[in-house]
């Protein structure tokens, strides 16, 4: 029923939402981002925070893989 698909949706979008958020906590703990958010904002601070991102899993691609690995692991 409609009502199971989006209590699985809810719950797929919950897990998701935590993963992102704990390594989140772990990237805003990392010294470079300390760095990166005192630095002016500029090329420089941009790629540091890009490059941040792609360490911590945090880039649009890496959300995706995450749904992927939490509808998987569902059973769905």
């Amino acid at each position: 029923t409609i009502l199971r698909k989006l209590e699985f949706a809810r719950q797929l979008h919950n897990a998701t939402l935590g993963s992102a958020l704990g390594q989140l906590q772990q990237l805003r703990q990392d010294s470079d981002w300390k760095k990166a958010c005192s630095m002016p904002k500029g090329k420089e601070r941009t790629n540091l925070f890009k490059s941040l991102d792609r360490k911590y899993h945090l880039t649009e691609y890496d959300l995706h893989a995450v749904i992927a690995k939490h509808r998987q692991a569902s059973g769905r």
